[in-house]
């Protein structure tokens, strides 16, 4: 039980639909306006008293009590990619430009909630695997130098602050083309990289393979839908 791409934008105001085939997607972003007002009133959601939060907290105390030999794991969005549920990602990427210290203090906003959870999921079940993905951290969105500055200090952040609640490394996957991002990549603190099945396998091997499990790199349409 965790936070899906867009819960923490669902948590703090932005409308989603839900179909009842496929994945969750975003109507009404909260934080919608060119001139980012409104950040102030976002940046006080307590997200220790958030209701959607509590609610998944006791989802999870159902599930363990119906399924008690099973064990309890979570996951969490990127910064940048939790941002993405708040505020449309054409604005995120002009905000780069013209207002970094406001996309500063929502990117720090992501991973507060994202840490609160992790923290609240270990007070009620322990130690844990905790996953991370992040999707808009992607080379298809990001150039290097803003993957550098707008997604690695923030991502870093959050996985420091994984593995001092936990006390285990978490692990990263990040959809889409990635390869011009792995040598800055090696400056993570994780377990393990899950590699897209667009890129190289046996480059990545050669780049993080020495210091990450590799894991991932299957085709879902190809391999898992029609393959043998």
């Amino acid at each position: 039980v965790g936070l899906r791409l867009r819960t923490v934008g669902q948590a703090v105001g932005s409308t989603l639909h839900f179909p009842e085939v496929g994945i969750d997607s975003v109507v009404k972003f909260v934080l919608d306006r060119p001139d980012f007002s409104g950040l102030d009133e976002i940046l006080k959601n307590d997200p220790y008293k958030n209701p959607l939060y509590q609610s998944m907290l006791q989802r999870c105390r159902e599930l363990k009590d119906a399924f008690p030999d099973m064990g309890v794991s979570t996951v969490v969005a990127g910064p940048i990619t939790t941002a993405a549920a708040i505020r449309p990602i054409e604005l995120l990427l002009r905000d780069t430009m013209k207002h970094k210290d406001k996309l500063d203090s929502l990117l720090n906003f992501c991973v507060d909630h994202s840490l609160a959870w992790v923290e609240m999921m270990e007070n009620e079940f322990g130690s844990m695997p905790c996953g991370i993905c992040d999707p808009v951290s992607c080379a298809d969105i990001f150039s290097p130098r803003q993957y550098e500055i707008y997604s690695e200090p923030y991502l870093s952040r959050l996985i420091d602050g994984i593995y001092d609640i936990l006390g285990r490394k978490p692990g990263l996957h990040i959809c889409g083309k990635t390869h011009p991002l792995w040598p800055r990549m090696l400056n993570l603190n994780i377990a393990s990289y899950s590699v897209d099945n667009s890129e190289d396998l046996q480059k990545a091997k050669e780049i993080l393979g020495k210091k990450y499990m590799l894991v991932g790199n299957v085709a879902p349409v190809d391999v898992m839908l029609n393959g043998t």
